[in-house]
């Protein structure tokens, strides 16, 4: 995937110069109704190439399509599967203790792995002295992360302890003293409420100050509207990581034209009918990949395993048959 590393790349200097959250993957459970007779998922050649709406997904305005949208209070997002959540963890931190791409491996420890013990190993091993930072400081209590935030040397250290501090009087400290102005920016964003962090992520001209404030927002209508609707990749692709609600993250990894983000929907995708249609119909190989090793549809994945071209998307379905065989 050409520009995957790339977009990585943009969210992860976001990351390391402007703000993240403890992005809590929890899983929205499926509707019953959807289990006895799931909806045929819309596939992204029917969806994004020849939908007759694709023009104006492009000209339309986050701000526009949150106004627009219906609020549904976030129910779906309140709704948790503790079995599937367990799942989702294990699959991200055998990508952060175990994937060959160093900078997914961090990325993922950064925005999505939250389990103490995968933590705890990635703290004391990852060869990676960054990596092994990010682990340690989101096993770190508030005291540490303030100490930290207000005295470590390495501007990294420091703008990581800011990105996790909750304290709002030790966040001040550092948006008025720090000498990093991106700090600053990250502490000031911190103390902001929900409406203001909105504005900010709809409004402002700056892609890496939007990406910021998207990290940070937690209302997912307006996630959802970010995530479908700007312009940049890095803005989308940070919004679409923050989203719970699987309706929501459905429609971006099915629909969004860049593969990049289809890819870091995927990641957060429950749904099985979504991601068999991702599994079977991606254009990318590595969004594919990503669907396969979610899946639990056995037939689906031992017709993949025989039939996709793609010698590692096939490997993938192999693996996880055997894992579902245990």
């Amino acid at each position: 995937m050409t520009g995957m590393n790339a977009l990585f790349k943009g969210l992860w200097v976001t990351a390391l110069v402007a703000v993240a959250v403890f992005l809590a993957p929890s899983c929205a459970k499926e509707e019953e109704a959807e289990r006895r007779e799931p909806a045929a998922p819309v596939t992204r050649a029917n969806a994004a190439r020849d939908d007759k709406d694709a023009p104006e997904r492009r000209t339309t305005t986050a701000r526009a399509a949150y106004r627009a949208a219906p609020k549904d209070g976030g129910e779906e997002a309140a709704r948790h599967d503790a079995a599937r959540e367990m799942e989702e963890q294990a699959l991200f931190a055998d990508i952060a203790l175990d994937d060959n791409n160093g900078m997914l491996q961090g990325f993922t420890t950064l925005f999505l792995l939250t389990d103490p013990i995968a933590l705890a190993d990635i703290a004391k091993n990852d060869k990676d002295e960054t990596i092994r930072a990010i682990a340690q400081l989101k096993l770190s209590d508030q005291a540490t992360l303030a100490d930290i935030a207000r005295n470590n040397e390495k501007d990294m250290m420091r703008g990581f302890a800011t990105m996790m501090l909750a304290d709002h009087a030790v966040l001040a400290e550092v948006a008025a003293h720090d000498e990093d102005k991106e700090i600053r920016l990250i502490a000031t964003l911190k103390q902001l409420d929900q409406d203001a962090l909105a504005d900010v992520a709809f409004d402002d001209e700056d892609d890496t100050t939007r990406s910021m404030a998207a990290a940070l927002l937690s209302d997912q209508s307006i996630l959802a509207a970010i995530a479908r609707y700007d312009e940049r990749d890095e803005v989308r692709g940070m919004a679409a990581l923050k989203l719970n609600a699987q309706s929501a993250i459905a429609d971006i990894a099915l629909n969004d034209e860049s593969s990049e983000i289809r890819f870091l929907a995927t990641l957060k995708l429950t749904r099985q009918a979504a991601l068999a249609d991702i599994a079977k119909n991606d254009e990318e190989a590595e969004v594919r990949k990503m669907a396969v090793r979610k899946l639990a549809d056995r037939r689906l994945l031992e017709i993949i395993a025989r039939d996709d071209d793609d010698t590692d998307v096939r490997a993938a379905a192999l693996q996880r048959l055997d894992l579902l065989q245990q």
